[in-house]
């Protein structure tokens, strides 16, 4: 029933997430989390300072990105046809993996990033169809330079976009050289401004990620959000494999869009590595991906009882544990 919600009415899509994002946020926004100023840059924790003064500002900036973010990416894959148009399920679940823990109920660094990283994988895979290429590749560097000011091992993605050229064909060297200078502009400036107040070394600080076990002195999340994890876990999986099955039986666009999301995919996990005490925050940068490909084979699928009940599940326990009754 859920599903087909999505598939077939859409206004009463508009008024499930509308709703949705209510009872998700509603405790956040009455009771605001404490800003996580653990292992944090300086930068970082500048920039998050007027949110520790005031929490409930941090919780409705980050509903408000949560909610404009879920929106356009919904609109985006609507329009490369990677979902059916006039259905909001991409939207729903980006609101509901990027809620789905107490933790992601309050600003954090990612949260600052996120727009950026999502404005780079949008990029990426409207490379082969943008005539305006050169332009996309130097602001997609450009950026991701920016996202690694607040959240440091974006700089990783820079290489996922040397990737994506491999995947999209993109192999003449001025696109390559491009990028390279869209990517080093942004330390060049602050480069500079630092070098004025004599602070040039603080560069590497600033941008370079320094490795920290992220699960040595971690203590394990909750057992509901563990359980919630799970789930969304068995349902990216099954998306994964549906599409990796089906792929050659695709056309060329919607293989090209999914090996950039697979390759999204594996450079949000490995940077997760490199944020120390924040990793399960950090996690939820996987959802962008999961998004995409859950919304693609939901739609999809015939048979929908079992699915329509994991969904109502994980909304439901999502749900509670936001709530902190559980």
């Amino acid at each position: 029933m859920l599903i087909r919600i999505f598939k077939t009415n859409y206004p009463a899509q508009v008024i499930l997430f509308v709703i949705t994002a209510i009872l998700l946020w509603l405790h956040g926004l009455l009771n605001p989390y404490p800003v996580d100023t653990g292992s944090l840059t300086q930068i970082q924790l500048t920039l998050l300072k007027p949110f520790v003064a005031v929490p409930f500002l941090g919780v409705l900036t980050a509903l408000s990105l949560t909610i404009v973010e879920a929106l356009i990416f919904n609109q985006f894959l609507s329009s490369k046809e990677f979902v059916q148009r006039n259905t909001l399920l991409p939207a729903f679940l980006f609101l509901l993996l990027f809620s789905h823990g107490p933790h992601l109920l309050q600003v954090n660094a990612l949260t600052i990033a996120t727009p950026f990283l999502l404005l780079l994988l949008m990029l990426m895979i409207h490379l082969p169809d943008t005539t305006e290429q050169y332009v996309t590749l130097f602001f997609s560097a450009f950026f991701t330079t920016v996202a690694t000011f607040f959240y440091p091992p974006a700089i990783f993605f820079l290489v996922f976009i040397w990737v994506s050229f491999i995947v999209n064909g993109v192999f003449t060297w001025r696109e390559w050289i491009i990028s390279l200078l869209g990517g080093i502009i942004p330390l060049v400036f602050v480069w500079s401004w630092l070098y004025l107040y004599d602070q040039a070394g603080l560069l590497a600080n600033l941008v370079w990620p320094k490795y920290n076990n992220p699960f040595s002195n971690n203590p394990l999340p909750p057992f509901p959000e563990t359980i919630v994890s799970v789930m969304i876990g068995i349902m990216f999986i099954a998306a994964f494999r549906h599409h990796l099955s089906s792929l050659l039986e695709n056309v060329m666009s919607f293989r090209r869009q999914f090996w950039t999301l697979t390759w999204f995919t594996f450079f949000a996990l490995g940077s997760c590595l490199f944020t120390g005490q924040q990793v399960y925050q950090n996690l939820a940068l996987v959802s962008i991906p999961a998004v995409a490909l859950t919304s693609s084979w939901l739609l999809s699928r015939k048979r929908q009882h079992w699915l329509d009940i994991l969904l109502l599940t994980l909304l439901t326990l999502t749900f509670l544990q936001n709530q902190r009754i559980i």
